[in-house]
């Protein structure tokens, strides 16, 4: 039996993810999201809102007695303010850097901890962004907090090494998905964020991918983590 902890698992890709392993048999997936769209009897949900810091210090991972496997997917993300710094709004920057870097860093470190002492293999996964290896205007509070998630990674990868755990850590860009964050960018002006055209013509075109594709694609490198001898990686290159 193998469990997997899904954040931001009522929509996108984190709800591709469940729904993907819920179609494997011995698979038992804990979603954490604000709402949950998901029954099944293999599922658990837990509520929590990630612009909380008390809701993330109240979140109990699941005992990690029966399993083989563990895996932590850190999915939740939001893109924060399309704007340039001197124009942002103080809330959303604090709202932003806490839901894609605070809260994953809380996550991995309890993971990290409750299940120290078990014998099973244990894998994370964050879903980071081409957007944290290459700035882009209009986006410096996206690209900053996964570009801080991809060091977080690294870090928390070698520091496993040092003690001899075998934990895989890594931190994924997940390609241009369809998904609510693309529409949201569709909505913007271009005095508020120059590159609006070019992820206009990403739609018309039909250049985004889709989040069953990515789901499937992330799920492949926690089923076979050996396969992988890096940290930062990106499914267009797997």
């Amino acid at each position: 039996m193998e469990l997997y902890i899904v954040t931001g698992s009522s929509r996108g890709i984190g709800k591709a993810l469940v729904e993907k392993l819920l179609e494997r048999p011995n698979m038992h997936v804990c979603g954490i999201a604000r709402t949950n769209t998901i029954l099944h009897p293999q599922f658990n949900f837990i509520q929590a809102d990630f612009t909380s810091i008390k809701a993330l210090q109240a979140i109990s991972l699941p005992d990690g007695l029966p399993y083989s496997k563990i895996v932590l997917i850190n999915n939740a993300g939001i893109l924060g303010e399309i704007n340039h710094l001197g124009k942002l709004n103080s809330k959303i920057i604090v709202d932003t850097f806490t839901v894609n870097t605070i809260a994953p860093t809380m996550l991995m470190n309890s993971f990290l901890e409750y299940y120290s002492t078990s014998k099973a293999e244990k894998v994370i996964i964050n879903v980071s962004s081409g957007a944290g290896r290459h700035a882009i205007a209009s986006w410096s509070t996206y690209c900053a907090s996964k570009a801080a998630l991809d060091m977080l990674s690294q870090t928390a990868q070698m520091e496993q090494n040092e003690i001899g755990n075998m934990v895989s850590i890594f931190s994924v860009a997940p390609g241009v998905v369809d998904t609510q964050m693309q529409t949201e960018i569709r909505t913007k002006t271009k005095e508020s964020f120059s590159q609006i055209d070019r992820f206009i013509s990403l739609k018309k075109n039909g250049n985004l991918s889709t989040p069953e594709i990515t789901a499937v694609q992330l799920l492949k490198i926690a089923a076979t983590p050996d396969r992988y001898h890096e940290v930062i990686l990106d499914v267009r290159n797997l």
